[in-house]
């Protein structure tokens, strides 16, 4: 049952907690937070680029060949091409067959390695992709670290493969530098 001295507990405990909180976000915490989230950001945008490059190459060769759309799907979006009809975005690649998607593959690679996005085989992951990763890793250790009330460090840090929590996390942190 709850009762007053339950209620009285917790707001003494999260008074303890925010009172935490405050303490540990310092000008010099936010200058820290405000760096690593720079190097986060330019990470993403690089990571975006070298995407945007790479999906710019397929849709060049998919617009320079003739690669139609397998005849066994359902079409789910007025948008798309139809059975049969040419693709020529990277956007519907998903649509062509296998063997059809092999072929724009194996056009596409001397493509990307000679733009610098891959290696000769078409299969290196981006330092872009690499560095993103890192970056996202040093702002959770971070947060986590620095910022977090010291009775949840543990808890969060158990659960750092939960994306969709530390992304939330993320960008509560960023409200700190805003």
């Amino acid at each position: 049952m709850y009762n007053n001295q339950n209620a009285n507990d917790m707001k003494t405990n999260d008074t303890v907690l925010l009172q935490e909180l405050q303490t540990n976000v310092t000008g010099r915490v936010r200058a820290k937070l405000s760096e690593l989230y720079e190097q986060y950001d330019l990470c993403v945008l690089g990571d975006k680029v070298h995407e945007a490059e790479v999906g710019g190459i397929v849709t060049q060769v998919l617009q320079e060949n003739d690669f139609r759309a397998k005849p066994d799907f359902k079409v789910r979006d007025e948008n798309m091409p139809r059975p049969g009809e040419r693709v020529t975005t990277e956007e519907w690649s998903f649509l062509l067959s296998s063997e059809d998607f092999d072929r724009l593959i194996n056009l596409c690679v001397p493509r990307w390695h000679a733009a610098g996005l891959t290696d000769e085989k078409g299969t290196s992951t981006p330092t872009w992709t690499t560095m993103k990763i890192d970056a996202r890793n040093a702002v959770l250790d971070y947060l986590i670290g620095h910022i977090i009330p010291s009775s949840f460090r543990d808890l969060f840090q158990r659960n750092r493969w939960q994306y969709s929590q530390m992304e939330k996390l993320i960008g509560l942190g960023r409200q700190l530098i805003a």
